[in-house]
């Protein structure tokens, strides 16, 4: 799925998303920012501290108006522009959950080694 990939030189605020469009951010700083604007960093950040040797740790959350939200940490690898946060965010109306699961799964391979689902908030 194509969309809107992201770095240093084109950055734009969360609330930009465009809806239906899928946005990946794999620039660090507006990755871990994006992350904690969505209230989601704490609970990576406790994913990250319970596998401390595992080179991607990963959340899911489908708490989102619009998009299914992966945000991911990247950490261990030599080459220090490999590590870091990333997040991914895919359109409710092109995938269900389940679909949106099985692309990350296959698009990241065997590096997916944590992954957390996150409940959705109460109504």
């Amino acid at each position: 799925m194509e969309g809107d990939v992201r770095n240093k030189e084109m950055k734009r605020d969360f609330q930009e998303i465009i809806p239906g469009q899928p946005l990946i951010v794999t620039d660090n700083e507006e990755a871990r920012m994006m992350i904690a604007d969505l209230g989601l960093l704490n609970f990576l950040e406790e994913a990250k501290s319970r596998l401390p040797s595992d080179p991607l740790v990963m959340i899911t959350s489908e708490n989102h108006s619009t998009h299914w939200i992966a945000a991911g940490f990247y950490r261990g690898f030599e080459n220090p522009n490999d590590n870091g946060f990333y997040l991914a965010c895919y359109p409710k109306t092109h995938l269900t959950f389940q679909q949106f699961e099985a692309h990350l799964q296959s698009s990241i391979g065997s590096s997916y080694t944590e992954y957390k689902r996150l409940p959705n908030k109460p109504s």
